[in-house]
């Protein structure tokens, strides 16, 4: 009988790093001392082009979990829960290409790619009632817990979203 050695390659990490990232979404849940208000700012109203206004779940059809930093300060994973698939898409296409602004020095933080494609879901129709990821690169650690930062979806611009 052979020996075999299990070989770790970057692309074993990453598949471990995403099963156990679906595997686990309440470790981005907020904790009973937190509020959602401490992270994000995005419930105010939005003027739409009738000039009604609109809350921000009404308008875009999400609800933000949460950001957090994780892989050791290394990347940030933003969590949200879809609350209406045909408003959410936005947030699913593949085509559109999201990334975040650093409020303090303007520094723009992309999602990585892989063999396997981006760190984050994607959908042609979301499921309601249910939480998805993006994951964002922070190589050199830029991002601290309680930095404010601006997340960037096509037109949309979510700001003053401050990272646990």
């Amino acid at each position: 009988m052979k020996n075999r050695i299990f070989k770790v390659t970057p692309r074993t990490i990453l598949a471990i790093l995403m099963l156990v990232l679906l595997q686990f979404p309440s470790c981005v849940r907020l904790t009973k001392n937190q509020t959602q208000e401490s992270v994000t700012k995005p419930t105010t109203n939005v003027r739409t082009a009738d000039s009604s206004y609109l809350s921000f779940e009404e308008k875009w059809g999400i609800k933000i979990v949460g950001i957090k930093l994780t892989a050791a300060g290394h990347m940030l994973d933003f969590r949200y829960k879809v609350l209406d698939s045909e408003k959410a898409s936005l947030f699913l296409k593949r085509q559109v290409e999201p990334y975040l602004v650093d409020q303090e020095t303007g520094a723009k933080l992309s999602i990585p790619r892989t063999r396997l494609g981006p760190m984050r879901q994607t959908s042609v129709k979301p499921e309601e009632n249910r939480d998805y990821f993006m994951l964002f690169g922070n190589p050199t650690g830029l991002i601290k817990p309680g930095s404010k930062v601006t997340l960037v979806i096509g037109d949309l611009k979510i700001e003053d979203l401050v990272v646990e």
